[in-house]
């Protein structure tokens, strides 16, 4: 899993978490109090993840060991997007869904080789065509 419950809480609101992993009848604590239900969020966890595998295994070793920072972002969009789309609600839906469009066209980009991790592989950019003239000739000329 390339994110964490702690990571969809940097997103957004644990209450908002809670309503969107819940179904009609929320998961409790032992005090009764409404909290995650960990099945679904690990589910849109999950699926996020196998998504960005698909595009990334083009070009990478997936499942990435040592997690990009890009990656782990990518993953918490998709899953915070599987979660509402769960259960859409009024305006938050074009936000969600413009940052998991944003995603897919990054991964597309990754996939494409247009976008480089740096997940501690080495990765040539650009490689310069061999010399035309050798040093020898361009020194003649100097």
């Amino acid at each position: 899993m390339y994110c964490s419950l702690d990571d969809l809480l940097g997103q957004i609101p644990k209450e908002k978490l809670i309503e969107l992993s819940n179904d009609d009848t929320y998961v409790t604590t032992d005090t009764g109090e409404p909290t995650y239900n960990m099945t679904n969020i690990d589910s849109a966890i999950n699926n996020a993840s196998s998504e960005i595998d698909g595009y990334a295994s083009t070009r990478y070793t997936v499942p990435f060991v040592n997690i990009p920072p890009v990656i782990k972002k990518l993953a918490v969009d998709i899953a915070v997007y599987n979660l509402f789309s769960r259960k859409w609600t009024s305006d938050e839906e074009d936000n969600i869904v413009r940052r998991y469009k944003n995603a897919i066209r990054l991964l597309e980009r990754i996939a494409e080789g247009k976008v480089v991790l740096g997940a501690g592989e080495s990765t040539i950019l650009y490689k310069a065509p061999n010399k035309a003239f050798g040093d020898r000739f361009r020194s003649e000329y100097d």
